[in-house]
């Protein structure tokens, strides 16, 4: 029976066949089909076996050979696995699931990923399209950018990005107009920045930095945390303004100023003063007249347009220091041919915020706020109080206030002034003293805002305000109040008490019906 099978056998591959052959089946579905002994369980013998191979072919196969499949076992050099000449590029290529390389050091692992490595044959762009590319150094590697052996770019790791040479930013694509560079200069950086195809700031560590290389009207402007005008270069007017964006002369200070060496005032050098003030023990700046209970006791100006405004008085435009000596005040004006008094301060003590006739310490006739958060505090160490007692006063203090709304009438305004202007037409919120006065006596006070002093040395004289008026200290409204949360968090920790108990009773009523 062999002997015949060998024999069709020998007969078959004798033959050029036109027909189909099948394997395991006599009905096959193409040239060659092979059919396991059972698809479900299958034999170890069931499949089909391609020549083994440990090392390739001395002699590479030809054009007629393209597609020969072999499988490497593994036992030499090559990589376990299935692998198919391809006579175009003269190389074995690996089949998903072993292991490959070719010339160009393209390498396919058993588990299908590709490895890079080598030099390209050709010139070769990826396209993207929809997807991302994305290189993860998930591991100790670096990525690293080289031109003829030269790290150009880098990125470690670490997560640190390296340019090895010159940078160069450009407009949408790399033969745009340039933007920016980053370049050495004697091993040294050199930032800059361009407009229109020209440097326009120039950042040199080797030399100088230039801002508005150029000569155009581009303004320079330094901002700090609380002002955004810290330094301001006007371009246009060729001026230069500290906290301020729009000097009036070539340089101007908003604010305070501080020179630690020497001023000079229309000269080259400060070696001949235009204001100097010297002394070798304790400097100092006399303003005033010859006279008692002058209104014009002095003055000091800071003026705009200066030769517009040459009187002494009250014309000019800008701020004012000047004292009264007959009311014993000093004041800070400021406006601009109309005076307005900005500040107050007696010889008293008392200074007035937008009031020229304060009543305390500070008193200030308007909005105040403190900036920056925190609170206004007072001392409250127990080593600095006597006579400590408790406080009880709470809901029966706080039932018995009448808030009201307000506004302000004229006589407020012509005692203190009209503040921030809206005195007699913003609403306010707070309580008539007289009715305070009849359920909290302690916190109303009467403030008289006459004025004498006749007793002074410079021999001042008495003048009326307007009399007596009450003032409130809120204050102890807060520790009432919290008396009052106090005193109703325990009716409410009772009446939950008793909430709790009558549940427990409507509970065990229904467990009993």
């Amino acid at each position: 029976m062999k002997n015949i099978i060998y024999t069709l056998c020998l007969c078959f591959t004798s033959l050029n066949f036109y027909a189909q052959v099948g394997i395991g089946t006599t009905n096959p579905n193409a040239k060659l089909e092979i059919l396991s002994s059972n698809q479900a369980l299958p034999e170890n013998t069931d499949g089909v076996l391609i020549p083994k191979i440990n090392e390739f072919p001395t002699t590479a196969p030809t054009l007629l050979q393209d597609g020969l499949l072999v499988y490497a076992s593994g036992l030499g050099s090559i990589a376990k696995g299935f692998y198919y000449w391809n006579n175009t590029t003269t190389t074995w290529v690996a089949l998903a699931g072993g292991f490959g390389s070719v010339n160009n050091g393209l390498n396919i692992a058993g588990s299908g990923d590709v490895h890079l490595g080598g030099n390209l044959i050709e010139n070769t762009t990826i396209g993207q399209g929809i997807y991302g590319l994305t290189y993860n150094l998930n591991g100790t590697g670096d990525f690293s950018v080289q031109d003829n052996g030269v790290g150009k770019f880098q990125v470690l790791d670490n997560g640190s990005t390296r340019f090895g040479g010159d940078v160069e930013w450009r407009d949408n694509d790399t033969n745009g107009i340039i933007l920016a560079t980053l370049i050495n200069d004697g091993n040294d950086g050199r930032f800059r920045i361009y407009e229109n195809g020209g440097v326009s700031i120039d950042l040199d560590a080797n030399t100088q930095s230039v801002f508005n290389e150029q000569g155009l009207n581009r303004n320079f402007r330094v901002e700090s945390s609380g002002n955004a005008n810290m330094l301001f270069v006007n371009a246009t007017n060729n001026r230069v303004g500290v906290g301020t964006n729009n000097p009036q002369e070539t340089i101007q200070v908003q604010g305070g100023a501080r020179i630690t060496t020497g001023l000079s005032i229309g000269n080259t050098t400060f070696g001949t003063y235009k204001l100097s003030i010297v002394d070798a023990t304790i400097p100092s700046v006399v303003i005033g007249n010859t006279a008692f209970n002058n209104v014009e006791s002095g003055r000091l100006t800071f003026d705009e347009n200066v030769p517009n405004f040459t009187n002494a008085g009250d014309t000019y435009c800008g701020f004012q220091l000047y004292y009264d000596g007959a009311q014993d005040k000093f004041f800070i004006t400021s406006g601009c041919t109309g005076r307005v008094n900005r500040m107050t301060f007696e010889r008293t003590g008392n200074i007035g915020i937008a009031t020229d006739n304060p009543t305390a310490n500070l008193s200030v006739n308007g909005t105040a706020n403190k900036t920056g958060g925190g609170a206004w505090a007072v001392f409250s160490d127990k080593r600095l109080k006597k006579d400590i007692s408790s406080y009880s006063e709470g809901l029966d203090l706080i039932l018995k206030v009448k808030p009201v709304n307000y506004t302000y009438n004229s006589k407020f305004t012509e005692l203190f002034g009209e503040g921030n202007g809206n005195a007699t037409t913003k609403v306010f919120q707070g309580v008539i003293a007289q009715d305070l006065q009849k359920i909290a006596p302690d916190m109303v006070t009467t403030v008289n805002t006459d004025v004498d002093n006749s007793n002074d040395a410079d021999g001042g004289s008495a003048k009326s305000n307007g009399g007596q008026f009450l003032q409130v200290d809120s204050s102890k409204f807060t520790y009432a109040l919290i008396n009052s949360v106090q005193e109703q968090q325990k009716q409410l920790d009772a009446q939950q008490k008793e909430i709790d108990e009558l549940k427990q009773l409507v509970k065990k009523l229904i467990n009993k019906n």
